[in-house]
């Protein structure tokens, strides 16, 4: 849905403005590190983006309770996004753990809670700013956000300005990471940025003007004006290409396969597009078809022939070149995910209906993973959007996601069938950049960086359809007008609604953003190893009671920083840690029961125990827990070897 408000008086420019602001400065959300927090590169992002959208949403809903006019229009990409929310919270409801879906962890920060946030923030986007709007300050300004990211990327790469402790310089043959830390990451973001460059690139040369909601009749009315050609008019579109170069760069260096293929794939298809868009562009369909082939021709010698000296000597030149080499069904990055994609569909087949739960993709890849598979991998996610949805909100949300790209992408066909466009190149660029983020989904997973990235995409394309005077006569709309009369008890009404949504946003902002940030510094601090082990172990439990719906992974950590570390502790010592750890995994297990994360440092923690205290009820407990760890993780070879472990300590 898309909500239009109309308010008058200085209060107008004052909430439109700091609301425009937010909506901005939530881009810049993939620079965000913490470095005094538990994951350093998620927890301060989760906290940086949730604020912001909580201020966002605050101003947004008091600009329509003071509106004189609220207009409501429906719209089919956002109604369907809506959709795939409720259903996620539909589905959660009857999954395995409705605490993992709505709270996720620490390593990843998503769920529901996640989704809920990014939801409200594409209705704000598509409601607060126009097309033009988009050309003009949004995509500006998360191109060179972005752009930055990649830059910071390439200084690591060389070795520059490593001052910063989170950039780790590990030579040039490791990947780059920049501000997101993982390469995945920053190749798939940097690759969308390549088309959002492109598109300013070509709305530069038009000159900021919107050229694609005309009709025939005003098209053939136009006329096309004198285009100067003064070095001061080129120079934005070679800062943007440059800017471009670097962002393509900064992919090629994260060595990302999924995104440099992306890429590649989506060019053609703009390509091609572009080329058939008009009769008169033969010359062009003769280049772009025979870059088509150049590809082919390419890809298939070097892939056929990578074991000859000439493909040798190329994949030496560079590590990412190396790595295409080695691209096959049986590299282990392939083979992992596409055995994760098996395994998970054996849990859909389980549960095919409502799934598993938004985000307990875990606990179906631990029931069903094949004691033969040789990945060493854990694997919390799909890597794959598509059965990540399948598994986890089974065929209720795999249909409603498959109805919102079927929708996307009927829109994008309609578009060009019915050449809606004076210049067709940026929104084919557009729709090139959504192709970028949906090819590579099918090997990733969203992230805060990846979802900005998204909602960006999205809402200028919804704002193309909505905008199109095409699409107007299909159009739903909800008009309310005189909202603004002075009456005492309106007036009153308006007050206490405006009161009590300030506290809840007040208290939104702490229970979902600042608590977890909170937890996840004590957790940081928990694991300095200076600490004595009695001070560790109440670190991590304040860890766990300031936000208990995120407790497994300080859990799972406190546990096995203990067994693993060596470090002495004393019977006493050891006698309350136990008694923590005791506590906080029946709380864990009692809103999350197939953990087997959990399960398994339970039971490691029981053995360390007997064999400091030789205390046979901690054998015991062990031999209950590694029971119900079968059952939930029969074939992982951590519970193999914990079962023989178990064995041996029951002979001692």
């Amino acid at each position: 849905m898309i909500v239009s408000a109309s308010i008058d008086g200085e209060s107008k420019i004052f909430l439109n403005f700091t609301l425009k602001l937010l909506l901005l400065m939530t881009l810049l959300v993939p620079l965000v590190v913490t470095e005094t927090a538990f994951f350093p590169y998620v927890t301060g992002k989760s906290l940086y983006s949730r604020i912001l959208i909580q201020a966002s949403f605050l101003l947004w809903m008091l600009k329509l309770i003071t509106a004189k006019e609220l207009e409501i229009k429906f719209n089919w990409i956002v109604f369907l996004t809506i959709l795939s929310v409720v259903i996620s919270v539909i589905t959660s409801l009857f999954g395995v753990s409705i605490t993992n879906s709505f709270w996720s962890s620490y390593e990843r920060m998503q769920g529901l809670i996640e989704m809920l946030h990014w939801l409200v923030f594409l209705v704000m986007m598509v409601s607060t700013f126009k097309l033009l709007d988009f050309l003009r300050l949004v995509l500006p300004a998360n191109f060179i956000i972005v752009t930055i990211v990649g830059v910071i990327g390439i200084f690591q790469y060389h070795g520059i300005f490593l001052s910063l402790n989170f950039l780790e310089y590990s030579g040039q043959e490791s990947r780059i990471d920049s501000t997101v830390g993982n390469p995945t990451y920053l190749g798939a973001i940097c690759a969308i940025n390549v088309f959002i460059g492109s598109i300013l690139i070509i709305t530069k040369r038009n000159g900021g003007k919107l050229t694609t909601t005309q009709t025939r009749a005003a098209r053939r009315r136009n006329t096309q004006s004198e285009t100067s050609h003064r070095w001061s008019e080129f120079l934005p579109q070679i800062l943007i290409t440059a800017a471009v170069l670097l962002n393509l760069y900064a992919v090629f260096l994260s060595g990302t396969r999924a995104s440099i293929l992306a890429i590649l794939v989506s060019l053609i298809v703009v390509g091609m597009l572009y080329a058939f868009y008009k009769p008169e562009l033969h010359n062009t369909r003769k280049i772009v078809v025979a870059i088509l082939f150049a590809l082919i021709i390419t890809f298939t010698a070097f892939f056929g022939y990578k074991k000859s000296n000439i493909v040798s000597t190329i994949t030496s030149v560079h590590p990412t070149i190396e790595r295409f080499s080695m691209l096959s069904l049986n590299e282990s990055s392939v083979s992992g995910r596409y055995e994760t994609w098996k395994t998970g569909l054996k849990g859909f087949l389980e549960r095919p209906i409502a799934g598993w739960g938004t985000d307990n993709f875990m606990t179906p890849w631990a029931k069903h993973y094949k004691a033969n598979d040789p990945n060493d991998e854990r694997f919390d996610q799909a890597h794959n959007k598509a059965i990540e949805v399948l598994v986890t909100n089974g065929l209720m949300g795999f249909v409603v996601y498959g109805c919102l790209w079927g929708t996307i992408m009927l829109y994008a066909v309609i578009l060009y069938r019915r050449k809606l466009f004076q210049d067709a190149t940026w929104p084919l660029l557009l729709i090139g950049s959504i192709l970028v983020y949906l090819l590579q989904s099918l090997a990733l997973f969203d992230t805060h960086s990846i979802q900005a990235q998204y909602v960006v995409i999205i809402s200028c394309f919804s704002l193309l359809i909505h905008e199109n005077k095409y699409f107007q006569h299909m159009q739903v709309r909800l008009f309310f007008s005189k909202l603004n009369v002075h009456t005492k008890g309106l007036l009153i009404a308006k007050g206490v609604a405006s009161i009590a949504l300030i506290i809840f946003v007040v208290y939104l902002a702490n229970y979902l953003a600042i608590q977890p940030f909170s937890a996840a510094q004590t957790v940081k601090q928990a694991q300095a190893e200076s600490l004595p082990w009695s001070e560790r172990a109440k670190l991590y439990e304040k860890s766990m009671e300031k936000a208990p719906g995120l407790a497994a992974y300080p859990y799972i950590y406190m546990v096995n920083n203990l067994v693993v570390s060596g470090t002495s502790i004393s019977i006493n010592d050891l006698d309350s840690f136990v008694d923590i750890s005791d506590k906080w995994y029946e709380k864990i297990l009692e809103k999350d029961p197939s953990n087997w994360r959990v399960l398994f440092s339970a039971a490691r923690l029981h053995q360390y125990y007997f064999l400091r205290t030789n205390d046979q009820t901690a054998i015991e407990s062990a031999s209950k827990i590694i029971n119900r760890l079968r059952s939930n993780a029969p074939n992982i070879p951590e519970v193999t070897n914990i079962s023989e472990t178990q064995a041996l300590l029951h002979a001692k």
